[in-house]
């Protein structure tokens, strides 16, 4: 086998071709580490902004969030007095309610108690104006009966004088309904003269005798 010579310019040129050579593959490798380096700073760069975003997204979710708790929470909060301020309107006007019908209730009480007072103090007078008349009628009826009495007695002249001196009578005495004891023996009536054998009724007040007929009569 024979060996071609090599020339010298040859050498030099197939050295220059490789250095250029190698020059440009570092030169493509720079490029693609600094391409390298540029997508991942690029990719850092988009991932720290997601993460940004991300994190804002969070805290406004967050931030709605707290505040749909806060707003239920015053709606709740409204919705409680709201409900405690009907409640005490209500009870107010239960109160006033009450307090009306009781207000009318001591009314109508204080306008039958007014009533009846009145009717009572009517039938106090009417009984009183009554009870006048009645001993009004039974003085003029006494003074009739006494006087018939006494002409009678002037005709008889056996008979017992109607009122001897000392005889006790007030004819202004009321004479009560009740109470008039029995006084046993002889006497006469002083109302109407009549002579009583064996007893007559005597008026607890003026001590007036009295037949049972006449102590119905001037008794009111």
């Amino acid at each position: 086998m024979s060996t071609l010579p090599i020339s010298g310019r040859s050498v030099s040129g197939n050295f220059c071709y490789k250095t250029a050579r190698d020059k440009t593959e570092k030169n493509r490798r720079r490029e693609e580490q600094s391409e390298r380096e540029r997508a991942a700073a690029e990719a850092e760069r988009k991932r720290r902004e997601d993460e940004i975003q991300a994190a804002r997204e969070k805290a406004e979710r967050e931030r709605r969030r707290e505040e749909r708790e806060r707003l239920a929470e015053e709606r709740t909060r409204q919705a409680a007095r709201r409900a405690r301020e009907e409640q005490e309107q209500a009870a107010k006007e239960r109160i006033r309610k009450q307090k009306e019908k009781e207000a009318a209730i001591r009314s109508e009480e204080a306008a039958t108690r007014i009533r009846i007072e009145q009717e009572r103090a009517a039938q106090e007078r009417l009984k009183s104006i009554l009870i006048e008349e009645r001993q009004e009628d039974a003085r003029r009826t006494w003074a009739d009966m006494r006087e018939a009495a006494e002409r009678r007695r002037q005709a008889d002249s056996g008979a017992q004088p109607l009122a001897p001196p000392g005889s006790p009578y007030d004819s202004a005495c009321a004479h009560p309904c009740f109470g008039w004891p029995k006084k046993k023996g002889r006497a006469t009536c002083v109302f109407c003269g009549e002579i009583r054998r064996k007893w007559l009724h005597r008026c607890p007040d003026c001590k007036a005798l009295a037949c049972p007929s006449c102590m119905l009569l001037v008794s009111p």
